[in-house]
């Protein structure tokens, strides 16, 4: 019908009233009117509010006749439509939608969070926006593996792995008997080498592992010597003069030595012309080969010697060290190594 200032009308018939009527639109004198209401939001707004303005005037006008009357007032994507009434809500921040009005939705969540699935990313404004056009479900980033198992469902995945640990065994070896912490397996024996001999003797003695003995026939030899002059004076008789010192109360019965040796009387060699023989053998005591005397009032008797050596018995251990740290790394067992293993559980949940 015509068109002036922000406003162009229209004939229309209103099926509700059954009549017709006169339709009133705003103008949008800027262009394309979806993009440009966008770009051009606080104008727009200041243009509406006026639009509203007259509306509401008229309308207080009612009863005057030469006053158009206004029967109804609406939107429709920001423009009126003679076939609905618009719905308006808000955003979060405040700010009024419109039918017609297109949400760009972005759809993000924090850290260690995995968005799963979502709603619409762009919305073209024709009723309510619901949790049907906006949604979002999440999943957790995997939890640590802890050994206690969950129950999978459509909420929560659940991974499994097995996890190794192994222990090695340590072997030692020790002459003590026991060892604290080790276990013992068995032992070696080792022997040294054989000492000197030590000289005869008529005591009887026993032999063994370490002490090997020698039994002979012995005879005894003896002989006196001087205190003044030691044993480097040998004489078959005692309270006799010291050939050396010329004393005779140094050649006493306390100096009387006997000892036993395999050489036979019979190689003796006898002393001038008295019954006292003698033969020159190794002297321990004095270290030098010297003068003993025929014991006669002895007897040969079975005599013993003996030498010793060492011995040493070696036992072998062996204990299970401390468990290694847990990995995912598999061993496997011997019989130097012994293995453990355990299946650990994550899981990730939907939100």
């Amino acid at each position: 019908m015509g068109q002036r200032g922000f406003g162009v009308t229209y004939l229309a018939y209103d099926e509700e009233l059954c009549q017709e009527v006169v339709l009133k639109k705003y103008r949008w004198e800027h262009g394309s009117l979806d993009n440009e209401v966008i770009n051009k939001r606080d104008y727009y707004k200041k243009q509406r509010k006026a639009f509203l303005n007259e509306a509401r005037i008229l309308s207080s006008l009612f009863d005057i006749k030469e006053v158009v009357k206004v029967l109804d007032y609406f939107e429709e994507r920001r423009t009126s439509s003679p076939y609905k009434k618009a719905t308006t809500g808000k955003l979060t921040n405040g700010d009024a939608i419109y039918y017609g009005d297109i949400l760009q939705v972005t759809y993000s969540t924090l850290t260690n969070w995995t968005i799963d699935s979502h709603g619409k990313e762009k919305i073209t404004v024709t009723g309510n926006v619901t949790s049907a056009d906006i949604y979002m479900t999440v999943w957790s980033d995997w939890s640590e593996w802890p050994d206690d198992a969950d129950t999978e469902s459509n909420t929560v995945k659940v991974e499994s792995k097995s996890q190794y640990r192994y222990s090695d065994k340590a072997t030692t070896t020790s002459t003590n008997a026991s060892l604290p912490g080790w276990i013992q397996t068995g032992s070696t024996t080792s022997y040294g080498g054989w000492g000197s001999w030590s000289v005869w003797q008529t005591n009887a003695i026993g032999g063994s592992d370490t002490r090997q003995v020698e039994t002979a026939t012995v005879y005894p030899y003896y002989y006196f010597y001087c205190k003044s002059c030691g044993r480097g004076s040998r004489y078959p008789y005692y309270g006799s003069t010291c050939a050396y010192c010329n004393s005779s109360s140094y050649v006493t019965l306390d100096t009387g030595t006997v000892d036993w040796f395999t050489n036979s009387w019979s190689s003796s060699t006898r002393w001038g012309s008295t019954s006292k023989y003698y033969q020159y053998i190794y002297d321990y005591h004095a270290g030098a080969n010297a003068i003993y005397w025929n014991w006669t009032d002895g007897n040969a008797q079975t005599g013993y010697r003996y030498r010793d050596r060492s011995k040493t018995i070696t036992y072998s251990y062996y204990k299970w060290n401390d468990w290694s740290s847990w990995s995912d790394t598999a061993y496997s067992s011997n019989g130097n190594r012994k293995v453990d293993t355990k299946t650990v559980y994550r899981i990730k949940k939907k939100y």
